[in-house]
């Protein structure tokens, strides 16, 4: 017997705030130019319709919430979930190396069997999802609300400024776990800054990927097809997950830009790709910070933690990706302020072999490359100082995000760390 007296308020008005970050935020994410529309040509049978998955998502999360709402569960659900995660992962890899063989050599023994086991494990991942969201929701919301960050959908109160009195809109914690689709990326050959994306459907075969990169790149930029780690839509779009403290640092990374967007920084998102990496490296930071936090409290004792290596090194003392890719751009923009292309060039086809070499396969080392992956933290962006400087003068999370969520120009964020 349905009783609507049973509806939580909460899910009902995360479903609310759902369409209005579909208005919101998408239109200004697809927001067209000329090289827009042309990067819509090269990539329109092989587009990822995000509306669609937003109303689809938000359909089938609405009859969740209203007739089967999944149970929040324990931390051993989260631990098991990323235990077969991990597994399927594995399966899936045999199992994609057997096609490949039998695409070869006409034979793959054992391919029948490797079909079942990952079919087996996905169906596992696929029927634990929804109690592992619940779960991780409710950690993280408990979680900011002792850091005061959030305690409720709207916050009011008077201002020294105009408008003197303002309404703030603090979005719940609301992801869902599952595939992602990929991001075709754009940037001019003679500068470290995207000017363009695209969201591709996922799963294309290496030929059908560099068909359409070289197809990008016949609109003279530079263009590479990457992975994403989340999508900030409504609910952000996650990846499954093997490790729990990076599940619970990108839930809270994809939650920073939900919250950033009803705030003049996540508004200029788009203005310029410098706004991007603030707003990237505001995620990472937040993100971070609660995660690790909510691990500390929740999993720490479930799941000792490997040690970590100091930054910039790897565990077997040798420099990690991280710290080579952040030489990599700086060096590129050397030959860049130079206006030396062709070095530029020269010294990216070597590093590319020179990363091959430490186990670290890159099958496009260009501009869009060294752009997306510098939005974000630990990348050489020129931010990360800065906003770190921020930070440790805020004194609390809260007081950081809400000063940094008024920035709208990089000079902005001078004038707050000078100040």
């Amino acid at each position: 017997m349905w009783g609507f007296g049973q509806i939580s308020a909460r899910n009902v008005t995360r479903l609310l705030l759902g369409f209005v970050l579909a208005v919101v935020l998408l239109p200004r994410a697809n927001h067209a130019s000329s090289l827009d529309w042309q990067l819509t040509g090269v990539t329109r049978d092989h587009g990822f319709d995000i509306w669609s998955w937003e109303m689809s998502t938000l359909v089938q999360r609405g009859w969740q919430a209203l007739f089967a709402p999944a149970p929040v569960g324990s931390p051993s659900d989260v631990e098991r979930y990323n235990q077969l995660s991990a597994e399927a992962a594995r399966a899936q890899s045999a199992r994609d190396g057997l096609w490949a063989r039998r695409a070869v050599t006409g034979q793959a023994p054992g391919l029948d069997e490797a079909e079942r086991q990952f079919d087996r494990l996905e169906s596992e991942v696929t029927a634990l999802r929804p109690t592992v969201e619940s779960t991780v929701s409710s950690e993280i919301s408990d979680e900011m609300g002792q850091m005061d960050l959030r305690h409720g959908w709207l916050t009011a109160g008077f201002s020294d400024r105009s408008p003197f009195f303002q309404i703030g809109v603090t979005p719940a914690v609301f992801f869902q776990l599952g595939p992602l689709p990929d991001l075709l990326v754009v940037a001019p050959r003679d500068r470290i800054e995207l000017i363009g994306s695209v969201l591709i459907q996922p799963g294309m075969s290496p030929d059908e990927v560099e068909r359409l990169e070289n197809a990008a790149d016949a609109l003279g930029v530079s263009s590479v097809v990457t992975g994403i780690g989340g999508l900030a839509a409504y609910p952000s779009m996650l990846p499954d997950a093997d490790s729990t403290q990076d599940l619970l640092v990108t839930v809270a990374h994809e939650w920073t830009h939900q919250y950033l967007i009803f705030r003049p920084l996540g508004q200029a998102y788009f203005a310029s790709y410098d706004m991007r990496e603030i707003n990237e490296t505001v995620a990472d930071m937040v993100g971070q910070e609660v995660g690790r936090a909510v691990y500390r409290q929740v999993y720490a004792r479930l799941e000792p933690t490997p040690a970590r290596s100091p930054s910039g090194s790897s565990s077997n003392g040798q420099p990690s990706f991280v710290s080579l890719m952040r030489q990599i751009r700086l060096t590129v923009q050397g030959y860049l302020d130079r206006h030396d292309l062709a070095g530029a060039d020269q010294y990216m086809k070597q590093a590319q072999q020179d990363l091959a070499r430490r186990g670290y396969y890159i099958p496009r080392l260009n501009t869009a490359y060294l752009a997306f992956f510098g939005s974000y933290s630990g990348t050489a962006n020129p931010y990360e100082a800065k906003l770190r400087r921020l930070r440790q003068q805020s004194g609390s999370l809260r007081a950081f995000l809400e000063t940094v969520s008024k920035v709208r120009t990089p000079s902005d964020l001078d004038r707050l760390v000078g100040h």
